[in-house]
């Protein structure tokens, strides 16, 4: 039940999840998430409904209504998270796996590294240890790239404004002589 109904590596990453947070080694952010998650996992009253047709030997209705009773969102989303887990432990190992449970601040960070560990294998950790987490790096990869864009457009724009006025003083200070009247 813990698991959610997962199987092979989604529950070897569920049980990974489990046993980094009894180590209180679970980032707060993603163990909040998850926790939210979870408790919004069951529908109660699918599950009132199971209880009541067992209590009156009603097993059709309560295998219709059992069906019902975890959400399909969060059934998935934490089926996500464990094949994440699995896919970073299996790709780039169990310490990068900590670790990365320790950095990542939601299930979508989660899919972006275990992306990563996909394309860099063991060298995950160091991608990570670079800028924090995979998110934080690109974040900040991006916002050199535009502000140095900024700024190669704000020296030209300087430049070619200085160019104009430099232009204008200089036709002000030396003005072009006019026509030139030949004497005969």
């Amino acid at each position: 039940m813990a698991t959610l109904g997962a199987t092979g590596p989604e529950k070897a990453g569920v049980s990974t999840l489990k046993a980094v947070k009894r180590a209180g080694r679970l980032s707060p952010l993603l163990a909040r998430e998850v926790g939210v998650v979870a408790a919004n996992a069951l529908d109660t009253e699918a599950l009132r409904l199971v209880g009541t047709s067992v209590a009156r030997l009603d097993l059709a209705t309560a295998r219709a209504a059992s069906g019902r009773v975890l959400k399909a969102e969060a059934v998935n989303t934490l089926e996500g998270l464990g094949s994440d887990v699995a896919t970073i432990g299996g790709n780039a190992g169990y310490r990068t796996t900590v670790a990365a449970l320790g950095a990542a601040k939601s299930t979508e960070e989660m899919g972006v590294i275990a992306r990563l560990s996909t394309r860099f294998g063991t060298a995950t950790r160091a991608v990570m240890v670079l800028g924090g987490t995979a998110l934080t790096f690109a974040s900040y990869a991006l916002t050199a790239a535009m502000w140095s864009l900024w700024l190669v457009l704000w020296i030209a724009g300087v430049m070619f404004g200085a160019a104009g006025l430099g232009r204008r003083i200089g036709r002000w200070m030396w003005p072009r002589p006019g026509p030139r009247v030949r004497m005969a």
